[in-house]
């Protein structure tokens, strides 16, 4: 799935927990703020995920780090 360019002024994370076939997450470039969700957690297929130039706030999650294989995180 991917949600980029909203080039708005700062969003919340959409919920996307119930997506569980989703085998890629790119919410880059979107001005989210706040932390990770932990209910990304539950995204057990994805396998690349893309966050760069949000604001994003916090440490990246162990889960995020051991499971995937690329993860975009640049500001």
């Amino acid at each position: 799935m991917r949600i980029s360019d909203l080039k708005g002024t700062g969003f919340d994370f959409p919920q996307l927990s119930t997506m569980k076939s989703m085998k890629t997450l790119d919410l880059s470039f979107n001005n989210l703020i706040g932390e990770i969700p932990t209910s990304f957690a539950n995204l057990v297929k994805v396998d690349f995920i893309y966050l760069t130039r949000n604001m994003l706030t916090g440490a990246i999650p162990a889960w995020v780090l051991g499971r995937n294989r690329n993860v975009g995180r640049s500001t």
